[in-house]
């Protein structure tokens, strides 16, 4: 068995200058990864495990602020 699975992603964002120097940076990304296996005990017999592909995916939002320093 691999632990390796194929998936993707795609993210997007913007930028904003309110005025006061910094930055406002806001982003979103959503990833996916396909036919992950996972196992999980059997709650009717402890000695039996159950096998499953599952599909994972995730919304990852990102907040910041850029500064620029001049020289």
């Amino acid at each position: 068995d691999s632990d390796a699975a194929l998936g993707w992603n795609v993210g997007g964002g913007l930028q904003y200058d309110f005025g006061l120097g910094p930055w406002l940076d806001i982003a979103v990304e959503y990833q996916t990864i396909s036919n992950l296996t996972t196992s999980i005990q059997d709650p009717n017999d402890a000695s039996k495990t159950i096998k499953n592909d599952i599909t994972a995916r995730e919304i990852t939002l990102k907040f910041g602020l850029i500064f620029f320093l001049g020289s």
